[in-house]
């Protein structure tokens, strides 16, 4: 695995700034201090780490419940059904066998053909910008697997990669129809058996342009920050206008990651460094993990990620100086015609 900012973080987080090794820390210094902890720079740093993790834990439980639903495991898997946009390649198709493996039965779906590699899965060639197409989907589902689509992951994409004067009108509507517009069908398809049930989970993935814009991507950058909001109203509409707060709903943004969308983004040593590579199985395993756990919430990766939420309200200075250093607006080749720049 190549040197990068994430290597750093995981090596610290599981050695000395684990909260067992901070625990540790604080008891040794208070035995060695007879019966009392002196306030140091390694103490303070100690008590924050440990504040973070409190904050983090007490976070989570805030917004999916003081007591937390069981994990899903070999006996429940089998009763849940996850339909999966983009399912025939990538991070789609990784997901849905993973989830076919714990046991879940999965209707994957794409815009081509394609066929299942496990028994728990069926395929079904779909536009998911289309509602009435993604509605005779669901029927058929139905039919094919006697019950209710109870868990959605929106994985589907597509790139554009054109800075905003070669954009054509085909080109923002597609972009709009496929990476937004679908995520609001997806939830008009299933969410009202969810609803009904009072427990689901609908689970989307957006990216890091979903918090920061970046040269070469403003439509990729507008739906993606437009899945963000959807999911921040429908998270408060299921609590407090439905009433029901075990319908899960989880974002999943990610960095540059290994598939076909991004396999001419280039952003150097220095970017790749602070914001290493995703493999797709990766994404795949995190969005398993997030079903399984039955808590709702953003998942965050690579580490910098973490950083960016706030990154709105930095001083443009600063800003500036964090997007030349991820060398993203530079990361492909193309650049404005002699016409467009009036020579």
């Amino acid at each position: 695995m190549p040197l990068s900012v994430d290597t750093l973080v995981s090596l610290v987080r599981l050695t000395v700034a684990h909260p067992a090794s901070l625990l540790a820390f604080l008891a040794y210094r208070y035995q060695q201090n007879a019966g009392s902890i002196p306030r140091d720079g390694l103490v303070t740093t100690a008590y924050v780490c440990l504040a973070l993790y409190a904050s983090s834990w007490l976070n989570n439980r805030l917004r999916n419940g003081l007591l937390p639903l069981a994990r899903l495991n070999a006996k429940t898997w089998p009763q849940e059904l996850v339909f999966v946009t983009g399912g025939a390649a990538g991070i789609g198709k990784l997901t849905a066998e993973r989830l076919a493996h714990k046991g879940a039965k999965v209707a994957a779906v794409d815009v081509v053909d394609f066929k299942p590699e496990h028994a728990n899965i069926k395929t079904y060639k779909c536009d998911i910008s289309d509602i009435e197409a993604l509605q005779a989907v669901r029927e058929q589902i139905v039919k094919d697997f006697g019950l209710q689509v109870t868990m959605v992951a929106n994985i589907a994409g597509i790139n554009n990669q054109k800075l905003i004067l070669d954009l054509t009108a085909r080109d923002v509507d597609r972009m709009l129809n496929v990476n937004l517009k679908s995520h609001f069908w997806t939830a008009q398809v299933f969410l009202p058996a969810m609803v009904k049930r009072k427990r689901g989970h609908f689970l989307s993935v957006s990216s890091t342009m979903g918090l920061v814009g970046i040269c070469h991507q403003s439509d990729y950058v507008a739906a993606k920050h437009g899945i963000l909001g959807m999911h921040e109203s429908l998270h408060y509409e299921l609590q407090k206008m439905y009433k029901t707060p075990h319908v899960r709903t989880s974002t999943v943004v990610i960095g540059h990651t290994r598939t076909a969308l991004f396999n001419t983004f280039d952003v150097g040593v220095v970017g790749r460094f602070l914001s290493p590579l995703l493999e797709p199985s990766a994404v795949a395993d995190r969005i398993v993990a997030q079903f399984e756990r039955q808590d709702g919430g953003m998942i965050l990766m690579p580490f910098t990620n973490e950083l960016l939420p706030g990154i709105k309200g930095f001083p443009y200075w600063l800003r500036n100086v964090l997007q030349a250093t991820s060398g993203a607006d530079g990361a492909y080749t193309s650049r404005p015609s002699r016409e467009q720049l009036g020579e």
